[in-house]
């Protein structure tokens, strides 16, 4: 699906895969698992192949994300790991631009194109971050120098095992 529009587009372009790997910072072997849905690029990356490419975002993921046989939840998913943001945060996003006439991510619509849904889930994100960040202030303010110490370390801890880091980019 989604690759193969990269591949559709890529050719339209006539571009190489080496070619588009070089315009977009990253190894040809990359843009052919991209191609291949081996992985799939961030937002930012699939800005940089539809730039490169002439074309938009909308037009790469839009038969993605208007198949109607798919359920929401699994869109949700599939948009969250295209962009690497919280399934929650775009469930959030999408809601508040219009929960009562996009129950889909609907990018074909100008009321509520995949920027905005992503430009509302930055700022959704922005607000939980600030609500964790108060909740942990808040928490650390109860506890002596000692708890402090404690509490970071294991924060620290936390970050070092993988099923609890943020995802990185596929380069």
């Amino acid at each position: 699906m989604l690759g193969d529009k990269i591949r559709e587009a890529r050719k339209k372009a006539s571009l190489t895969q080496s070619e588009l790997a070089e315009k977009i910072g990253v190894k040809r072997s990359v843009v052919s698992k991209y191609e291949n849905g081996q992985i799939s690029p961030t937002y930012e990356m699939l800005s940089n192949i539809a730039t490169a490419l002439n074309t938009s975002v909308s037009y790469l993921v839009d038969e993605a994300f208007n198949d109607k046989s798919v359920s929401y939840l699994t869109m949700l998913k599939n948009l969250s790991q295209l962009t690497g943001i919280n399934e929650l945060v775009l469930a959030e996003a999408n809601s508040r631009l219009d929960p009562n006439s996009h129950p889909y991510f609907d990018f074909s619509n100008q009321e509520a194109p995949l920027n905005a849904i992503l430009e509302k889930a930055r700022e959704v994100q922005q607000e939980f971050d600030d609500f964790t960040l108060n909740t942990m202030g808040y928490l650390l303010k109860r506890l002596n120098d000692e708890g402090i110490n404690e509490a970071i370390e294991r924060v620290h801890e936390l970050t070092l095992l993988p099923k609890y880091q943020r995802k990185k980019d596929n380069r």
